[in-house]
């Protein structure tokens, strides 16, 4: 899964997206907003799942 990361106005965002195709769906959407900057989208590939903890690995 794609984990996204985004600032739109002074709220931080998230979204998990199952594939590629979904992943630049919600880019080109983020594009035309005006409340997001390009440069704070955060992609996290599929890969970076292995590295993530959850509260009882922590």
């Amino acid at each position: 899964m794609y984990t996204i990361l985004w600032r739109e106005g002074n709220h931080d965002r998230w979204d998990r997206l199952e594939t590629e195709e979904e992943v630049r769906k919600l880019l080109d959407q983020l594009a035309e907003n005006p409340e997001v900057s390009e440069g704070d989208i955060w992609i996290f590939s599929p890969e970076a799942d292995k590295y993530a903890l959850d509260y009882y690995g922590f």
